[in-house]
This record gives structure tokens, sequence and C-alpha cells, in this order.
């Protein structure tokens, strides 16, 4: 039986079955059971299947379906395939999966699909928080209007919406219908709209200021990052922070119609995010409380100082914020670091500020936590 084994799986695939085949006897049926049919061409079994194997000496010896399988590690599927082979009159077997797929579609028509696409106008995210390639089809559009209005330019296609939905997803995976909703930076925007001018002299100049532009938002990024780097390492006497000043958001968030038409309470928030110990100190206060000013900006920071939250034994302080001069910019944080430093809390105070609309900080990662949680909440 081992040797039998061994033979049998040296041979290839279309091999190994042919040689079933061979052992596998087609005989008459030679004793009919009874059942619900009238006639013998009405039963199922028309025909019965004989095992066989060889012996030592080269000669077929019959053995049981049961055996036969035990000796080659077959399953039952296979002998009914060889048999159903063997009726049909196969001599040998023939292997038919794989080979040429027939598509409903040819390529053609793919590529039909895919110009008809692209003569709607996208929008390129040429600014987000992160590098992007996605791009933009009008809120307007959805797949399905896209698909009739293929039907309408080509009245006799016989194209299905299940088909033109995977075109539109495979061939065009950065494509979306929905715009994200982010502060978009006015000098990205003014030199991509010059870009595509048709005066190649004013599109070459402009392609040329953008690139500069993206640089100083690199350089100032790694400038960030090589700030906090040097504050958490060993023997380093600067205490690195991020503040910043998020949008002001509602309470109560309640969904019903009264509370449409009824006025909310404004809440602010101010965050301070410390490199050293990465601990996030969080400021928060409504409209009934005070205001949004500078006067509130270098308040919170002053309370973070005095209550201990922002407790560090460094001699130097480097902040790093955006560049919004009513908040952030301003005589009331310099009053505040002159006074620092007058008191001996501080040697030295470092402000450095981000590119305009190009500062998404630590500090703001700490918002989506607040922003979440009003999400979820309806008090």
């Amino acid at each position: 039986m081992q040797t039998l084994f061994e033979l049998y799986y040296k041979l290839e695939m279309n091999e190994r079955e042919s040689y079933l085949m061979d052992l596998i006897q087609i005989l008459p049926v030679q004793r009919r059971r009874h059942g619900t049919f009238n006639e013998e061409a009405e039963s199922r079994g028309q025909c019965t299947m004989s095992s066989t194997v060889l012996d030592g000496q080269g000669n077929l010896t019959r053995v049981c379906k049961k055996t036969s399988m035990e000796i080659f590690d077959i399953q039952p599927q296979k002998i009914t395939t060889l048999v159903k082979r063997k009726q049909a009159g196969c001599v040998t077997f023939e292997d038919k999966r794989g080979g040429f797929k027939h598509f409903k579609y040819t390529l053609q028509v793919r590529q039909i699909l895919k110009d008809h696409i692209n003569t709607f106008p996208r929008e390129e995210s040429h600014y987000n928080r992160t590098e992007s390639e996605k791009e933009y089809l009008s809120s307007d559009h959805n797949v399905n209007r896209l698909f009739e209005s293929h039907k309408i330019k080509h009245s006799g296609t016989t194209v299905t919406y299940k088909f033109y939905r995977r075109v539109l997803l495979k061939d065009f995976p950065n494509v979306s219908f929905t715009k994200p909703r982010v502060e978009t930076c006015k000098t990205c925007d003014s030199l991509n709209i010059e870009s595509k001018c048709t005066d190649v002299t004013v599109a070459k100049q402009a392609n040329i200021q953008l690139e500069l532009h993206h640089r100083q938002v690199e350089n100032v990024s790694k400038a960030v990052t090589t700030d906090s780097g040097n504050s958490t390492s060993p023997g380093s006497d600067t205490c690195t922070v991020t503040i910043g000043r998020k949008k002001f958001f509602l309470l109560p968030k309640l969904t019903h119609t009264s509370m449409y038409y009824s006025r909310q309470l404004s809440c602010y928030k101010f965050g301070i995010h410390v490199s050293d110990t990465a601990d996030r100190i969080m400021c928060v206060w409504h409209e009934g409380q005070s205001g949004r000013g500078e006067n509130q900006m270098a308040t919170c920071l002053l309370q973070a100082l005095i209550t201990g939250h922002l407790n560090t034994y460094k001699r130097k302080l480097c902040v790093w914020s955006d560049n919004c001069a009513g908040q952030l910019k301003n005589r009331m944080l310099l009053f505040l670091y002159i006074c620092l430093v007058a008191t001996g809390k501080f040697d030295t105070i470092d402000h450095k500020f981000s590119i305009s609309r190009h500062s998404f900080s630590a500090a703001d990662r700490e918002y989506a936590i607040i922003e979440k949680r009003v999400r979820v909440s309806k008090s």
C-alpha cells in the first residue's frame, strides 16, 4: 500500500487522475434494488462501479471503495468525478480548471466607463493636516447619478449599476464625493489656482512659490519635533510646551426642535501640551465666566504655572503656538513672560509661531477627546 501511495503522488495532476480512471471499472447493474420507479430507465443507478488496485505481480485486484480511498488518500467526491468522466467516454483525465476566463464586459467597455467618469471635474486636496492624494467630485453627484448620466449618453449600453460602481471603486480609489471640511491655507489656495493658469510663466512661478511654501511648513514641523525631542533628552534645561485654543462648542447637545431655535451656551477651551512629561492640561470655561481674548489666554498659562500643573525645574521655556495675533501673539503674553523672568521662574522664554493654517500641533490632538465626548453626550 505504501508503494502504491508513493508512486501515485509522484505523478503529475492529470496523470494521477488518469491512473485512477484506469483502476475504475464501469459494469452493468447485476442486481437492482426495488424503488419508486416503474421502468429500469427511471432508476438513478444505471451502472456499478468497481475499484481495483495493482498487486505485486501487475495484476488488477478488486477492492472495496473505502480501501481504494485509504490507499490513495482521496475523497469520495474525486471518485464520483472520475466515474462521471468515464461514463462520458473520456479515456484520460484533463483538468479544466483555470485557463482563459470569459468576461461579461470587455476591456473596451471598461475604458468607456473610465472615460465617462473622467469627464466630471474633480478638485484636488492640495492641503490637509496630512499629505493626501484624494480628489473630490461635486457633492451634488453620487454613484447613481453618474450611472444614470452614462445610460443617457450611451443609450444602448448593457452595463449594470453594480459593474459601474465596481469600476469607480477599483480604478478610482482616491475619488470621493464628500469634500473634507478643514481650514485651508489662503497661500496654498491662491498659488494652487495660479499654478493651473494657461500662462506658462505665471504657472511656473506659482509652482516654485508653492514648493517654497511647503518647504517652510516642513521646516517648521521639523523644528517642533526637534524642540520636543531635545526637551525630553537627559540633561536638557529647556521645557517645551505647545499651546492653542480651539473654536468654541455649544452646550447642551440636544436634538429636539425647541433647542434648535433656542440660544445655547458657548464654551471655550485652551490646551497646553507639555512635551517633557507628555502631560495634557485643558482649561475649559463658558461665556458666563469670561471671554476668549488675550487676557484669558495669558491667564490660562499663568494658572497652569500657579496651580503646579505645569511644574518644571528647568530654567528655559520654549512655547509653540499658532499665528493667531488676537489671542496668542499679543502684548499680554509678552507681559506675562516678562513677569515670569523677572520673578525668577525662568531665565529665558522663547515663543515660536508656526505658519498660518499649517499649525496642527500636539495640543490639537487633545481637543479630539472633548469633541468626542460632546458628540456622545446630550447633557
